[in-house]
Formats: C-alpha cells, structure tokens, sequence
C-alpha cells in the first residue's frame, strides 16, 4: 500500500536522483576548466554547507542538534561522502569511468541484502526480481568499455558501493527524527572540510578555483548538493532503505539523457534500452508496492 507520506517520499527520492544527476553536467565544465575532482568536491560540500547554515538560520529552523546526532552527522560526512568520494575517484585510476561506475552502483542490492539481513526490512520475493534488472538496465546504460589497469581498481570501485550503502543505511535509522535541512547541513559541512583539508593546500588555489569555476560550482552547490541532498534524505525518513536504492538509480539515468541534451553526446540503441529497462524496474517497485500490505519499518 502506498500511503500519501510514502508517495511523498517516493517523489522526493526520485527528484534528488534526478538532481544529482546533473552533476556530472556541471562538473565536466569545471574539470574542463582545469579544476580538478577533489578541489571540486571539497568546494561543493563546504559552500552547500555553509549555504544550509544560513538558510536555516535566517528562517528560524532547528540548527541545533544533540551530541549523538552530530556525531552521527560527522561519520556519515567523513565515511559516506568523504571516502566514498575519494575511494570512487581513485578506482577511475585503475578502471575505465563505465567500469568504475557500474561497480558503484551495485549499492542497491548491497543495501537490500544488509537490511533485510541486519535491519528487519521485509522485501517480498517478486521485489527481489527487480535487482537483476536494474543491474541490466544499468549495464545498458553505462555502456560496455570496461577496461582494467590493476586489479585494485576493482576494490576501490566495489569499496565506493560498500561505503554508500553504510551511508544510506546509517542516514535511514539514525536521523529519523532529525530535520532533514539540520542533517545534511551538518553532513555536508564535515564533507567539505575533510575534502578541503586533502585537497587544497593554498589560499590562492582556492581563489583560482573559485574563478574559473564559478557559475558550475555555485549550480552543483544548490540542485545536485543542497536540493539533492535534503530531498534524499527527507524521503529516506519516509520509506525502506533498498525502495530508495531502486528509486536513486534515476540518477545516472538522468545523467545520460543531460548529456545527449546539453552536451550533444550521442544515445546509443543500447543506452536507450538500458534507460527503458530501468524506468521498468521502477514500474515494477511501484506496482510491486501498491498490490502490497502495508508493513512497518
């Protein structure tokens, strides 16, 4: 059964994966420009950051959060986008960026696993059908250049899908009852700092990025950082961990048909029937959902 509040948390997933995808739009200008991906990162973090501080300040939210959850905050900053960040970097090292990507996204059936292993959330057999599928579909989409320089390169890209799942697990059961707005402020403020501190090392590079890259970065600081984020975990508050696994996955798919758009790359047959085999296993977790009983947690 779907609910009005699960409806809502569906959408609110689906818009952040379509957020997020437009940062690989904005980012390629800015590499283009000579930035290069860990200034870029540390940059996107600590200005979204800092813009959700004021935000939330000046409409009189809640900035204030216990001990615990700011603790909480720091350890999914620093692990779940700090390392994950750089342990997904470094694989494109080793790996061609299609083999690198498709090994971070095999988080869905890494989150699915774990919580209905570890956490009690029940996933019906049928439902189950959908991981293949998305695998396919993303497969499809990525495309089929993998190459493999070293092996380790395969640890660092699986290691990436590791870390997001603990991320997306971590932010579902710990920060239920923390305002969206207040957490991934707090979490991209420590994310931006531990970027910052690895990635820049004077106060003139900081000027000179900022330059060449202004427009990009300020777009990446507010739809696929600010609104990306706090749409994500607004709906992860409201639904299952793996049905937002599912439902994320929109987000390399919308990163293809941005790229075909904007930056007149070309959509291979493939491609396309990868992005319809994905919007299926979509169809599927919502038919899946309505013809099912209502379950807690």
């Amino acid at each position: 059964m779907i609910t009005s509040t699960r409806r809502l948390g569906f959408l609110q997933v689906a818009l952040s994966g379509v957020f997020f995808g437009s940062l690989s739009l904005f980012g390629k200008t800015a590499f283009e420009a000579g930035v290069l991906p860990g200034e870029f990162l540390a940059l996107r973090f600590l200005g979204a950051g800092i813009l959700l501080f004021l935000w939330i300040l000046l409409t009189g939210g809640k900035l204030r959060l216990s001990a615990k959850h700011i603790a909480i905050c720091a350890g999914l900053g620093i692990v779940g986008y700090a390392l994950f960040s750089f342990l997904f970097f470094r694989s494109l090292v080793d790996l061609s960026s299609a083999l690198s990507v498709l090994l971070l996204y095999q988080y869905p059936w890494i989150v699915a696993v774990a919580a209905s292993l570890f956490l009690g959330e029940k996933i019906q057999p049928r439902q189950w059908l959908l991981f293949p599928l998305l695998v396919v579909g993303l497969g499809l989409v990525i495309g089929f250049d993998y190459e493999m320089r070293s092996p380790v390169g395969l640890l660092y890209g699986f290691g990436a899908a590791v870390f997001y799942s603990v991320y997306i697990l971590l932010a579902r059961f710990s920060l239920k009852s923390v305002p969206a707005l207040s957490a991934v402020a707090w979490i991209q403020l420590f994310a931006g700092l531990v970027l910052f501190a690895i990635h820049f090392r004077s106060e003139e590079r900081v000027v000179e990025v900022m330059t060449v890259s202004a427009w990009p970065l300020a777009l990446t600081i507010v739809f696929p950082t600010v609104l990306a984020m706090s749409l994500f975990i607004s709906g992860l508050q409201k639904l299952k961990s793996w049905e937002v696994s599912i439902v994320s996955t929109l987000e390399p798919l919308t990163t293809i048909v941005l790229g075909a758009w904007f930056l007149r790359e070309s959509l291979a047959p493939l491609q396309s029937l990868g992005c319809v085999v994905l919007m299926l296993a979509m169809l599927g977790l919502a038919l899946t959902e309505r013809s099912a009983p209502k379950i807690s947690g």
